[in-house]
């Protein structure tokens, strides 16, 4: 993701596209859709306090950064087990 969005709504949109990944599972992808969802709200309540919009998109973009690495981190951790038999 560019480090170079000026505004949240540009953050918005980038993130937007990166959910929008077809290879995810249907139930993912809901997942995912939903914390995008939450991240616009938490957006426009950031601007309504009054907060910048390239605060707004920092904020934005840490937390769905986080988001990420924790969804792949368990996507691997089901595979592992998938794979391990645990999940059988």
């Amino acid at each position: 993701m560019s480090n170079d969005l000026n505004s949240g709504a540009e953050a918005l949109v980038v993130i937007k596209e990166r959910m929008e990944d077809q290879d995810m599972p249907p139930k993912v992808r809901d997942n995912v859709r939903r914390h995008y969802e939450n991240l616009l709200r938490l957006a426009g309540d950031l601007q309504n306090l009054g907060m910048g919009q390239e605060q707004i998109a920092e904020h934005v973009i840490e937390i769905f950064k986080e988001y990420e690495r924790e969804l792949a981190s368990n996507i691997e951790r089901i595979k592992a087990a998938s794979h391990s038999g645990e999940l059988d």
